[in-house]
């Protein structure tokens, strides 16, 4: 604007001049020659005759002024008028047909996806408003706390302290991006992967104005839980007959929004999770899963079990008691699983035994007692949680269900796969054939990884000792049978005839919590003695 107006100086001053000289020659026209206005004087007869000479050019002169100082006027008039009338136009038209107001000092609105302008060509308070093809998501009226944390604040929550700092200094680096943070909380069923996410929600509540917790397992609870979030934003897609359309809403809230926090709980896998994670925004977002499969999308936090000290912490906060060797005990015999120490604290204080008195009637019946005691911030039991996974790996991989219950006669740690490979001869159909296919078996192991149920460093299978227990207690007494006596076979062929020369010791190492692991279970079963015989005598060798 500040550039049309210096342009059109030059026309303003010339219509202006030509204005002047227009009224100066009408003038001259009116009052004579001279232009004074003035009744000229009293002529000699001498000059009566030279005037009567020019009277002829005089007229023609007088009538050239007349019409000069006409067209100067409506040439005038004309410059001005357009100089006006065009200004006027700008001010109500931006020039390419958008929609302009008039507002004293108003603000200056964009559309979603307007053309840059700078606010410096923007003059007299105009508020321009530029159409955008795609509208942001509204709330209907100004929102207050939202939150739907499912459980209370654990109060028993214990350590952790390491992983929590972590989780925040993820979340927090994703800021500077702008970009959504996620982070991927992963680790074995029952590990307190939702307990550290309940846990961090707690301690930052005041940190978000949405905190939203959204189930994962299942494809139907997933779309449910987040489309439920727009009616608490009271978007206005929220009554949309179509669930996709309001998720849709959701996510555009969310990525054009920011002071939140959104939890994806138990999730199975990116492809679940993919129409709901944000391409943009400057939220925060957390993962728990048993899948590991999560490092090309989030940052990846591995859950562990207690620490004893922890163990121990735990158990005289639950339960209220002190008996800090039975406490010890007790932690031992549950390997210091959070999910498990969870259960046997509910247990306790449904009853009102001691701790002695539960570790006792653990021994007793272990099956049982996982069993009972549903802690109330868990929806199943310890039992019932594996249940589902094991289930999982049955329909995905009949291999890898088989490798799980071999396993589950072995020793938990460092279960060598070329134990498995070089021993298919004792194994049952089809794990026997999948174990000597290279791809076969690493499909087997991925089935057992996807869901924490077994973890693999370089080329040794690790499964957890509840995991085994478990496993080992949703067999019939004749699958029992079967897999004993396929475990402890698999071990004696491999356990070197000269246990007792030190250059197979190396082997017999390994070898060694596999062979007692096997044969105990053997011998309780009464399966394959004389090779579990054989295998007792060269483990004592060693």
């Amino acid at each position: 604007m500040e550039e049309s107006t210096t342009r059109s100086k030059p026309l303003i001053v010339l219509a202006l001049l030509m204005l002047s000289l227009a009224a100066t020659a009408l003038a001259q026209a009116q009052g004579g020659e001279n232009g004074t206005g003035q009744e000229a004087p009293p002529m000699a007869e001498a000059d009566i005759s030279s005037n009567e000479e020019r009277d002829l050019p005089e007229d023609i002169e007088f009538a050239i002024k007349i019409v000069g100082g006409f067209l100067a006027i409506l040439v005038s008039l004309t410059v001005l008028y357009t100089f006006f009338w065009k200004k006027e136009k700008k001010a109500l038209s931006d020039g390419g047909g958008h929609r302009v107001e008039t507002a004293k000092d108003s603000p200056i609105s964009f559309g979603d996806q307007s053309p840059a302008i700078n606010a410096d060509r923007i003059e007299g308070g105009v508020h321009i408003t530029y159409p955008s093809p795609k509208e942001p998501a509204v709330a209907e009226k100004p929102l207050g706390k939202i939150s739907n944390i499912p459980h209370p604040h654990n109060p028993n929550f214990t350590g952790r302290v390491d992983l929590l700092d972590r989780l925040h200094e993820a979340l927090a680096s994703g800021e500077r991006a702008a970009f959504t943070q996620t982070s991927a909380i992963t680790g074995l069923g029952g590990v307190g992967k939702t307990q550290l996410a309940l846990q961090y929600a707690y301690t930052h509540l005041n940190d978000y104005q949405v905190i939203w917790w959204v189930r994962s397992e299942e494809p139907a609870t997933l779309a449910a839980d987040y489309a439920s979030l727009a009616a608490r934003l009271d978007l206005h897609e929220k009554s949309s007959q179509d669930q996709r359309v309001i998720v849709e809403a959701v996510r555009r809230w969310l990525e054009q929004n920011g002071g939140w926090l959104l939890v994806f709980d138990n999730a199975q896998s990116f492809k679940d999770l993919e129409d709901y994670l944000l391409r943009a925004g400057s939220g925060h977002v957390i993962i728990t899963s048993r899948n590991q499969s999560w490092g090309g999308i989030a940052r990846m936090l591995t859950v562990d079990i207690f620490t004893p000290a922890e163990s121990v912490e735990f158990l005289r906060r639950r339960t209220g008691q002190d008996d800090e060797d039975a406490a010890n005990a007790l932690a031992e015999a549950l390997w210091n699983l959070p999910f498990a120490l969870e259960q046997a604290g509910a247990y306790i204080e449904e009853t009102g035994i001691t701790l002695s008195d539960y570790l006792k009637r653990f021994q007793e019946e272990q099956k049982e007692v996982l069993k009972r005691g549903k802690p109330a911030s868990y929806p199943a039991t310890v039992a019932t949680t594996w249940e589902i996974s094991f289930s999982r790996v049955q329909e995905e991989s009949e291999a890898g269900a088989d490798l799980l219950r071999l396993c589950a006669f072995l020793a938990p740690d460092n279960i060598p796969k070329s134990l498995l490979v070089a021993g298919a001869e004792h194994l049952p159909e089809p794990l026997s054939t999948v174990v000597t296919t290279e791809l076969k078996f690493d499909d087997a192991v991925a089935a057992l990884k996807r869901y924490s149920l077994m973890t693999v460093a370089d080329d040794f299978l690790s499964v957890h000792r509840l995991v085994q227990a478990v496993a080992r207690d949703r067999l019939s007494n004749e699958e029992r049978k079967r897999w004993a006596e396929a475990a402890v076979r698999l071990v004696n062929g491999a356990f070197p005839q000269g246990s007792n020369d030190i250059r197979t010791w190396d082997v017999c190492s390994v070898l060694l919590p596999h062979a007692l692991a096997a044969a105990e279970q053997a011998e309780e079963l009464e399966v394959a003695l004389e090779s579990t015989g054989r295998l007792l005598n060269q483990a004592g060798l060693y």
